[in-house]
């Protein structure tokens, strides 16, 4: 019987599934070790770089046209928009610090900033209002800007 065992495992250690079976035992084993070190050991890192990169920014310059009907009204003009985007990037050590920060005094004293932003906005868009150029539908006597 142990003769039989012997027989198979000296046939076995020496064909071709064994040498087959081997290489993708190790090659299943270096898979699972890569996963694990980026996964585990620098998967903080990862989330850390892809959080950054969720969020960009691209502006668009170009300028669309305006849209009349077949009768030669206005339909669509363009018109300046501005958008401002606030984020609170703050690392806070509870709940209750982050509310007060946001909801409490600090936010009486930064109404002064917004409402200096608000009156910078306004006097650009009557800048660029008073520097651009006009136009006059044909069909009436309205300015359009």
């Amino acid at each position: 019987m142990s003769y039989d065992i012997k027989e198979f495992l000296k046939k076995f250690f020496s064909s071709r599934l064994f040498v087959l079976s081997a290489i993708f035992i190790v090659f299943f084993a270096v898979i699972i070790m890569r996963v694990f070190v980026l996964q585990i050991m620098k998967g903080k890192s990862y989330q850390d770089n892809f959080s950054l990169k969720i969020q960009q920014t691209q502006a668009v310059n170009a300028a669309r046209g305006n849209i009349y009907d077949r009768n030669g009204k206005l339909l669509a003009y363009n018109e300046l928009a501005y958008s401002i985007s606030i984020i609170d990037n703050s690392k806070y050590a509870t709940d209750e610090e982050k509310n007060e920060t946001l909801n409490g005094e600090k936010t009486q004293e930064n109404k002064a900033e917004l409402e200096e932003i608000k009156k910078k906005i306004a006097d650009l868009e009557d800048f660029v209002l008073s520097s651009g150029t006009s136009q006059k539908n044909e069909n009436s006597d309205e300015e359009i800007k």
